[in-house]
């Protein structure tokens, strides 16, 4: 990890760091070139409004800093960028903003720009971009010319693929599926509805159980009270291997109606592809879990499954569609098209292999 031998070098200043780029640039300059493509991470979070002088560098921290710009306004959130190797192992926190509110897609453009190009110039090859769906960055992506069909970039003939942060999008898949029953029609034709009630009355059927069908379905995970919505932790636990193979054998049994199954396939389905898209290990027991090369299955199954996606429909209590209004499912789909044309890039044709643990936020 860079970052550990070069922090000393870290200004308090906001803005890019010389020192860092210069440090940089040492580090990698005897790297392969598969070596040097990195991923892009940009999040912003909230910070508690305060002022502080700093004597070292005579200034007063604590107002919007954007390093070109400096107003007067108390920030009370803070950007931060960092990047990551895509095949070598490492990362760096490159800098960071102080801003009031969030940072706008004019700023953003100017400050992606403006790293993209210094990382070349030191020999770092930026080939992913993740952010969060924050609607700033969802702004910003449309300046930029992003599409949910075409989320590439095109910046002096180097191709940056944009993601949304996958955790994030499988908190929103949860939360939403916590809120309304989602109907999914098979690439076969059969359809099914997802619903929260499936959910919950496994968890009923399992509290008086010695040995449990998902122990991992506690009460704060089925009824989500404050803040355990903002947890990707608690979505992954429900949309999981264990849950659909819960449901269906309380279904076999015939404690469940046969419609639960419509729930069961649905959170299989997620679990893969989350699966797919947290791939950390070389051969580990998941196969889906395992690394990614030219001629695995994961691509396929992306392939089969975002039809699966599209047939989506979000039903209210009140019996009203409410897909319209749901960004994750555009984001999920964004996801699959980038992934499907970075690996065509990198891994067509070669022995490489990725993990696509590294092009998501966890790094930040």
């Amino acid at each position: 990890m860079f970052y550990a031998s070069i922090s000393a070098y870290i200004t308090k200043v906001c803005g890019i760091s010389d020192n860092i780029f210069h440090l940089l640039k040492q580090k990698v300059q005897h790297i392969s070139d598969n070596d040097k493509l990195v991923n892009m991470s940009l999040d912003e979070m909230s910070l508690m409004a305060n002022l502080t002088y700093d004597s070292t560098s005579d200034t007063v921290i604590g107002f919007e800093d954007f390093r070109f710009a400096r107003t007067a306004k108390i920030a009370n959130s803070v950007l931060v960028i960092m990047i990551n190797g895509i095949f070598l192992c490492f990362k760096q926190p490159l800098l960071y903003y102080f801003c009031k509110g969030t940072v706008g897609a004019m700023h953003l453009t100017a400050i992606f720009y403006e790293v993209v190009k210094r990382l070349k110039e030191i020999g770092l090859v930026v080939k992913t971009c993740v952010t969060d769906q924050g609607s700033n960055f969802v702004d910003w992506r449309k300046r930029l010319g992003i599409t949910q069909d075409n989320p590439i970039l095109v910046y002096e003939e180097q191709k940056i693929y944009f993601f949304y942060d996958t955790p994030h999008l499988f908190k929103s898949i949860r939360n939403n599926l916590f809120r309304y029953d989602i109907i999914h029609t098979s690439n076969d034709g059969l359809v099914g509805t997802a619903s929260w009630k499936d959910i919950s009355q496994l968890y009923s059927n399992d509290l008086h159980r010695k040995y449990k069908l998902a122990p991992k379905l506690t009460k704060k995970v089925v009824e989500l009270p404050a803040f355990s919505k903002m947890k990707v932790g608690t979505a992954v636990r429900v949309l999981s291997h264990t849950v659909a193979a819960g449901i269906d054998t309380l279904v076999f049994c015939g404690s469940m109606p046969l419609s639960a199954t419509g729930t069961s396939d649905f959170c299989q389905k997620v679990n893969d592809i989350f699966d797919i898209f947290n791939t950390y290990s070389v051969k580990g027991p998941v196969h889906l879990r395992n690394c990614i090369r030219s001629d695995s299955e994961h691509l396929d199954v992306l392939h089969v499954t975002k039809p699966w996606i599209h047939s989506w429909k979000f039903v209210g209590s009140d019996g009203k569609d409410y897909s319209l209004g749901i960004k994750c499912v555009k984001g999920l789909l964004s996801n699959i098209c980038a992934f499907e044309m970075l690996a065509a890039e990198v891994l067509t044709g070669t022995k490489l292999y990725l993990f696509s643990c590294k092009i998501n936020q966890d790094t930040l």
